[in-house]
């Protein structure tokens, strides 16, 4: 789940998200919801191509409470989009 908010500024699109994502270890026994926070930026290259950058971050802090585990996590993800 991810709340985005963003400046339309013509064929730039920078924004910011916040959100929860679900994780479970089978192997483990373990599960929980986690924050996840981030910036991006898109730009249209034309009216059907649009490309993308996003760093994402995911705070995995005190996991499943009892298992004592910090695992933070970073993404930074390229994207390319067409639309039909």
């Amino acid at each position: 789940l991810k709340l985005i908010g963003g400046y339309d500024a013509g064929r730039f699109l920078p924004y910011a998200f916040v959100g929860m994502s679900s994780y479970e270890i089978n192997d483990l026994d373990l599960s929980d919801s986690v924050p996840i926070y981030g910036i991006g930026a898109r730009f249209a290259i034309s009216p059907r191509l649009v490309a993308g950058l996003e760093y994402l971050v995911q705070k995995k802090d005190d996991f499943d409470g009892d298992a004592g585990l910090d695992m933070d996590d970073s993404d930074l993800s390229l994207r390319l989009d067409y639309r039909f």
